[in-house]
């Protein structure tokens, strides 16, 4: 499966169990991958957001549109991924992750 995922620059993410944002959204962030998903319905930490993290859709239809805009403009493509990849380096690696546990323990301390 990733193996796959890393032949792509586009990825996309559908809602999983109780309209969940699924685990294949955090991979394909990790991988720095451009992303169209159906509407996130959990609040992301952090400045995750639709537009420059992901491309929204409702519809098969949408989701088309939104993989065609993508694969037409290089530019909001490849803006797409390094946002992914600096979100992931602030928010995801774990030695972030910990760190940011650890910044909150410390403040309520």
């Amino acid at each position: 499966y990733l193996a796959r995922v890393r032949q792509h620059a586009i990825c996309v993410a559908t809602m999983g169990l109780h309209g969940s944002n699924g685990c294949k959204l955090a991979e394909y962030v990790a991988l720095s991958r451009a992303i169209v998903s159906e509407p996130l319905r959990y609040v992301v930490p952090g400045p995750f957001g639709p537009g420059s993290h992901y491309l929204p859709f409702g519809s098969p239809e949408q989701c088309l549109e939104q993989v065609q805009r993508l694969m037409r403009d290089d530019r909001l493509r490849e803006t797409m991924m390094r946002a992914n990849r600096e979100y992931y380096e602030g928010w995801m690696r774990p030695d972030s992750f910990a760190w940011r546990v650890i910044e909150r323990i410390r403040v309520r301390a």
